[in-house]
C-alpha cells in the first residue's frame, strides 16, 4: 500500500474497498519498522491518528467526506 498513489488510495477509500482505519494501521506499522532505522518522526501518537481515522471514515458513512478525507499525512 505505501507504493501506491493518493489518487489510487483516494480511489479506495471512496469505494469502500479500504477503510481509514485499515490504511492508517498500514502506515503506523510501517513507521514502526522504518523508524528504527532513518529516525524520521519524533512523536507518534497512534491513538490520535486512529481516532482521526475512524472520525474520517464516519464522515465517509455520511457521505460527507473530500477526496482527501482519510488519507493519513505525516
Amino acid at each position: 500500500m505505501h507504493n501506491v498513489t493518493i489518487s489510487s488510495l483516494a480511489a479506495e477509500l471512496a469505494g469502500r474497498r479500504l477503510s481509514s482505519v485499515e490504511l492508517t494501521r498500514h502506515f503506523l506499522q510501517r513507521i514502526k519498522v522504518l523508524n528504527e532505522r532513518y529516525n524520521c518522526f519524533i512523536t507518534l501518537d497512534e491513538t490520535r491518528s486512529l481516532e482521526q481515522a475512524q472520525a474520517a471514515d464516519g464522515l465517509r458513512a455520511a457521505g460527507r467526506a473530500g477526496p482527501l478525507t482519510g488519507i493519513p499525512i505525516a
